[in-house]
């Protein structure tokens, strides 16, 4: 059970002059500071599990700007309708060039390559925006 003090009472006086909000003590008696630091940035993707609708995966809370730039790197968004948007953003991305990859796949790439980038994506669940790359060997030299 919480203690209720009077507003008027000197202990309410004391702490509304070191508050930057409103409390049930009365209106704030400092001003409001922004701070960028510590945010929390959170990360949209498909539930665990793969079932169901988009939603935050994860959050993590940052202490500075390189930390920020860190997970902002790795998907991580500042609010969480951005952090949706960013990933629907990379989704459409991926589609757009799976659709790409499918066209070459069937109008100019070799039967090889096709194999080869049909074999790829079948290693993956979703979409694969790019296919590995596969070194191809110089060829030995004849000797004359």
């Amino acid at each position: 059970m919480g203690v209720l003090v009077n507003p008027d009472s000197l202990e309410a006086k004391e702490r509304v002059k070191w508050e930057a909000q409103h409390t049930p003590y009365g209106p704030p008696g400092r001003s409001y500071v922004h701070r960028d630091f510590p945010m929390m940035l959170h990360l949209a993707g498909p539930p665990f599990g793969g079932l169901g609708p988009i939603t935050i995966i994860e959050q993590q809370e940052v202490g500075s700007e390189r930390e920020a730039e860190f997970y902002r790197s790795r998907g991580f968004r500042p609010t969480p309708l951005e952090a949706l948007e960013a990933y629907e953003a990379q989704q459409v991305e991926f589609a757009k060039l799976n659709a790409n990859l499918e066209y070459q796949k069937k109008n100019t790439l070799s039967p090889r390559a096709a194999a080869e980038v049909e074999a790829a994506q079948n290693a993956v669940a979703g979409h694969l925006p790019s296919v590995p790359v596969t070194p191809i060997k110089p060829r030995a030299k004849e000797e004359k």
